[in-house]
């Protein structure tokens, strides 16, 4: 899991505020569906960290660790109407991991069954790779990209270690078609030479006109003409997933970087032609852009989701008014508009909705992880990876955004047994919702073997 390190120093804050009174936890029940880590030497999997997938009653995941051959992490399927969990795919089959290791990122899927997904590392040249999981019996691993083709020295031109899932246009409300554009991140690579390693880039990649091979290249290298010391107005090591809105805007968080190097939200803008002509970053808020000491705004933005009117929703793993040190985080949303910050008046406007671990216990939690999700009533779900009102195993939050109130769904680590949380502790994954707007996802440790755990919650 990423560690998360503070940086920077601030000045003042201007921005848009909001006290959400705190309701009482809804009391949503939990069941346990699958407990990680299962068979001999984790051979189903372990190391949770990433949403999941939804396709009717079937769930579609990965782990970073375990697998058949060790510790290259898996693609599992889980089926919701009979509780059969499988194994579709154990990474690091071949060697050196030529087929990759470590899947990141939530998978998505084609209109014929597929999936697609990355690996943070493995592949030809051991930067990670793109893939396609084939349906069938078995089903079929073939890699579409693999990062690193192209160096400088020790600097991965295309791009490194990619921590995130896969987008495109139409995500999240119909399947992929097989032979559109696809976006992601890397967290390191890109052009900057006076890094060694690179601060990450947005790329797109396509399927060949003919033959097997598909196309990569890289959009945006962030900070790309940044020093080693800073500053770093653009943003590095991008996370979450991308928002690809209808017109091909990308919208997404980087982690650190910005006016105080503790994150950024931005917009990616396609030229005429997304493949051929370049793309535009406009950096529309920069967190805990000037106040240093706290950032009760927030710090290390995790990814945004857009509602229908364009406004962003996000987390940020740190900051905000609560928890001595860097604070809790927050719950924020972002707002076109004409908000200042160091005198300039071109960016989007911040509203904290909520800020976590506001008082001693942390019982609404603290360190929210995935992006949140949003449902079609107002509710913003999400998780948090400590905190919460049972054994500090975190939780799952709901925001409604028509009466501004915040409430906990479900607190983990309730059920405790020799000292393991059953019911599982730190969902980092996030959540997403099922066709009767139940709550499924994963945790990072808890269940049976202290592996994590697949579960669902009913609100």
């Amino acid at each position: 899991m990423r560690t998360l390190h503070k940086l920077g120093l601030g000045a003042a804050l201007i921005f848009a505020a909001a006290t959400a009174p705190v309701a009482p936890g809804k009391a949503g029940t939990e069941s346990v569906k699958y407990s990680f880590c299962a068979q001999t030497s984790c051979a189903d999997g372990n190391f949770t960290e990433f949403p999941l997938l939804r396709q009717g009653n079937k769930y579609y995941g990965t782990t970073s660790d375990g697998g058949a051959n060790g510790s290259g992490g898996v693609v599992f399927r889980y089926n919701a109407n009979n509780g059969n969990y499988a194994v579709l795919y154990s990474f690091c089959s071949l060697a050196s991991c030529a087929d990759g290791g470590g899947p990141t990122g939530p998978l998505i899927m084609d209109t014929n069954g597929n999936l697609y997904g990355t690996t943070e590392g493995g592949g030809a040249n051991n930067g990670g790779t793109v893939f396609e999981l084939v349906k069938g019996t078995p089903w079929t691993l073939t890699t579409l990209y693999n990062f690193c083709a192209s160096k400088s020295g020790s600097l991965c031109l295309d791009g490194q270690r990619p921590f995130a899932g896969l987008s495109y246009i139409g995500n999240g409300s119909s399947l992929y078609d097989g032979s559109s554009i696809l976006y992601g991140t890397t967290y390191e690579g890109g052009n900057d030479t006076a890094s060694t390693t690179g601060w990450g880039t947005a790329f797109e990649i396509k399927p060949p006109v003919s033959g097997t091979i598909w196309q990569q290249k890289v959009i945006h290298s962030f900070c790309a003409g940044c020093s080693v010391s800073g500053p770093f107005p653009d943003g590095f090591q991008p996370t979450g997933n991308f928002v690809v809105d209808g017109s091909g805007n990308i919208w997404g968080t980087t982690q650190f970087g910005g006016s105080n190097i503790d994150g950024t939200a931005f917009e990616l803008t396609p030229g005429a032609d997304p493949w051929v002509n370049a793309w535009t970053e406009t950096i529309l808020y920069n967190f805990c852009w000037a106040n240093g000491t706290k950032c009760p705004d927030g710090e290390a933005p995790q990814g945004v989701v857009m509602d229908s009117t364009g406004h962003l929703f996000g987390t940020t793993f740190e900051g905000g008014g609560g928890h001595p040190g860097f604070g809790g985080g927050i719950l924020f949303k972002l707002t076109n508009g004409s908000c200042t910050e160091g005198g300039s008046a071109t960016f989007w406007c911040e509203t904290v909705l909520h800020s976590f671990c506001p008082t001693t216990g942390c019982s609404d939690g603290e360190f929210p992880g995935w992006a949140p999700i949003l449902d079609g009533s107002g509710n913003v779900y999400g998780t948090t990876t400590e905190g919460g009102n049972a054994n500090n195993g975190g939780n799952v939050f709901d925001y409604n955004t028509g009466t501004s109130t915040f409430s906990t769904v479900y607190d983990f680590c309730s059920t405790v047994v020799s000292m393991v949380c059953t019911d599982g502790a730190e969902p980092v994954a996030g959540v997403i919702l099922d066709g009767s707007g139940d709550l499924w996802g994963v945790t990072l440790t808890g269940g049976a073997q202290n592996d994590g755990v697949l579960f669902e919650v009913v609100p």
